[in-house]
């Protein structure tokens, strides 16, 4: 069909001619029905016109298959961290005596992280000032000087890794080169890790009655 207008003849009524859109070339005959058969020849030529127009409009190439496109997806997962800490206040009673007694309570850190290196658990006190400071801002029960676990002296504090600990070290300052005490430490994702201290304070009559308080952060 890629040939049809160089080489396509057409018949019309007995002679060859060559076909030329909108064109006619034939003989027509002159006798009763020739004008007839001129007109037939004319419609047959326009019916082949359009059957070439349409036979070419089939063969126009076509896309047998439909464009494909990838679609990139890219989702960026920030690490994370938490700490929930348990209680939130540590509230302890002592009731003294002169030689001294001594309290203890738990105080429960969890954490959860998504961070592949993981986390470390550091504490020390809020202020350079590592007492519990009486309301009166006068009274103080100092923290322990214990480098290593120890029993507390009378009227100090401390705190040590564990449920149910005996012994005390002392709380770091902040800003002292001790700030830094590592509690836990972890290399990978963690969904839920829990790291469980232990507070003790001990007092005699020697010092006021009444609340004594601190920050740990």
């Amino acid at each position: 069909m890629a040939n049809s207008k160089n080489n396509s003849n057409i018949d019309a009524g007995g002679g060859s001619s060559q076909y030329k859109p909108l064109g006619i070339k034939g003989v027509a005959k002159h006798d009763s029905s020739g004008r007839a058969l001129f007109r037939l020849s004319a419609i047959f030529l326009s019916c082949f016109a359009l059957a070439f127009l349409c036979g070419a409009l089939s063969f126009i190439p076509r896309n047998s298959s439909a464009e494909e496109e990838d679609a990139g997806i890219d989702i960026s997962v920030e690490p994370s961290i938490a700490l929930t800490l348990t209680p939130a206040l540590l509230d302890m009673n002592i009731t003294p005596t002169p030689t001294g007694v001594q309290t203890t309570a738990q105080l429960i850190a969890d954490v959860s992280t998504n961070n592949p290196t993981g986390y470390t658990l550091s504490m020390n006190s809020s202020t350079a000032n590592t007492a519990l400071v009486h309301t009166n801002g006068t009274d103080t029960i100092p923290s322990t000087t214990n480098s290593t676990a120890a029993a507390l002296q009378n009227n100090t504090w401390g705190y040590n890794k564990g449920a149910n600990a005996t012994t005390f070290l002392a709380i770091p300052a902040l800003g002292a080169s001790t700030t830094i005490t590592t509690l836990t430490s972890t290399t990978g994702p963690s969904a839920s890790s829990r790291t469980t201290l232990t507070v003790g304070a001990k007092a005699t009559t020697a010092i006021p009655a009444g609340d004594y308080s601190g920050t740990l952060a």
